[in-house]
């Protein structure tokens, strides 16, 4: 049913003595930097990640704008760089912006982190999963290359560095 009004997530106001950064808030408490929608049926389950000291990423229903999950990057973290929903919904590939560039994975049911290393020096700008059913590799796009995440792989090397550009001889 369209009722052609807007609504958004969160929307919980903070009274003015209160901290910049509450721990646990239901809701951004910074700008938001990243979203991403998962390619489901219904295009209803969202991430977004917020810039800041405290980044959180948020997991919420479009249809019903409850949330479902929440993540808590750290105090080194300077903002979500990147996120992606799996295209199971059971996971959320996060890069942070910190000098690292943090690469983390959560569990969504689970509410916890799976994986957290890190990417290496390039900025991360875009993550993208294999739309294969069941496959957990997905790509993270830097300013220089691509890296293949898998982090399924038993021998714990959880990506490879590609490159794109003029070949050299």
């Amino acid at each position: 049913m369209s009722t052609h009004e807007q609504r958004f997530f969160g929307g919980i106001e903070k009274q003015k003595s209160q901290p910049k950064y509450i721990n646990n808030f239901p809701a951004h408490q910074d700008d938001i930097t990243n979203l991403s929608v998962a390619h489901t049926e219904g295009r209803n389950i969202v991430a977004t990640g917020e810039c800041g000291a405290k980044s959180t990423i948020h997991i919420w229903d479009a249809n019903t704008m409850e949330p479902i999950s929440q993540f808590s990057l750290g105090g080194s973290a300077k903002g979500v760089g990147a996120l992606a929903i799996s295209p199971c919904c059971r996971y959320v590939a996060v890069v942070d912006q910190s000098n690292d560039h943090n690469m983390s994975i959560f569990n969504i049911n689970k509410k916890k982190a799976i994986v957290s290393v890190s990417a290496g020096t390039d900025s991360i700008v875009d993550i993208q999963w294999s739309k294969k059913q069941n496959d957990l590799r997905f790509v993270a796009v830097t300013t220089r290359s691509l890296q293949f995440w898998n982090p399924a792989d038993a021998t714990k090397k959880l990506f490879k560095n590609g490159t794109f550009g003029q070949k050299y001889p």
